[in-house]
């Protein structure tokens, strides 16, 4: 299996001169993604760039796929709100934040505080020895708190085996209820 590598390890990549066209009439030519009309779009090097093509083709794609049409229209319509609307939104979400992390500590989760999200990560292996999966399930029947496993964010899923994602971009009322529920997990998980 070859090693994936970084477009930044391509120090020489400023130099190799990359179009992004609609045909595929040079040897190096990878399919990147496709227009309006459903017509595939190219992305063409010299020949001899035929390898790292192929890597920037490979990042490239990941982020083609990722920005669906309106998500882009969103994003241009976003860049005209003033810097008092992302002051505000950080707030409202350290906010939130600052009211869930207390109770996920109380209730025995380890995680580092999240700067720049909605979400936190927690290590349980502290209350159980449960894959994620199962304690998210067990979670759910016990006290009623849903999280997502946290092997669905790592690759192999087992490093995140005893990991769970909270999100906390919830009222204020819903955070304190799931926190006070969860202040009752580590008996309930041991009964």
């Amino acid at each position: 299996m070859a090693r994936h590598r970084s477009l930044l390890e391509l120090r020489p990549l400023v130099r190799i001169p990359v179009v992004v066209g609609a045909k595929a009439d040079e040897p190096a030519a990878r399919p990147f993604a496709r227009s309006r009309a459903d017509e595939p779009i190219y992305l063409i090097a010299q020949a001899d760039h035929q390898g790292d093509l192929d890597v920037v083709s490979e990042s490239l794609a990941g982020l083609a796929a990722g920005a669906p049409h309106p998500l882009q229209i969103a994003a241009a319509e976003a860049m005209r709100f003033g810097d008092d609307y992302y002051s505000q939104l950080a707030e409202h979400y350290r906010h939130r934040r600052d009211l869930l992390l207390p109770y996920l500590s109380a209730a025995g989760f380890e995680f580092h505080v999240p700067d720049g999200s909605y979400y936190v990560v927690c290590n349980f292996s502290d209350l159980s020895d449960l894959d994620d999966t199962a304690f998210v399930k067990r979670m759910i029947e016990t006290v009623g708190v849903a999280g997502v496993p946290g092997g669905s964010f790592y690759r192999p899923k087992d490093l995140g085996r005893s990991k769970v994602r909270f999100m906390f971009s919830k009222r204020d009322e819903t955070l304190i209820d799931a926190g006070k529920r969860l202040a009752g997990l580590r008996d309930r998980l041991a009964g």
